[in-house]
């Protein structure tokens, strides 16, 4: 990992019908994938399953885990310019 790289985690959480699960950020009108930030030395699915407890008071079925992969934003949406954020998207 990079140096000032922030790494994060979300989830995709689906029903059977298709919907997803958003939360809405405290505070804000902003909604998002349940997830955040890994502690240092915390591995994707241990921060994922703090985040969820945290924010939904509920556990992960680890077996139901699956990555959707790593994704950087682009230079012009950091507002540094550069890609100060990675993140790993978890279902």
């Amino acid at each position: 990992m990079d140096i000032g790289t922030i790494k994060i985690v979300a989830a995709l959480i689906r029903d059977d019908a298709g919907r997803v699960l958003l939360v809405r950020k405290r505070g804000t009108s902003a909604v998002m994938q349940p997830g955040g930030k890994r502690d240092p030395g915390e591995g994707d699915i241990a921060a994922l399953a703090r985040e969820i407890d945290e924010e939904l008071g509920c556990g992960l079925v680890r077996g139901s885990i699956c990555s959707l992969g790593d994704s950087r934003p682009s230079p012009r949406m950091s507002p540094d310019g550069g890609c100060g954020l990675r993140s790993t998207g978890l279902m």
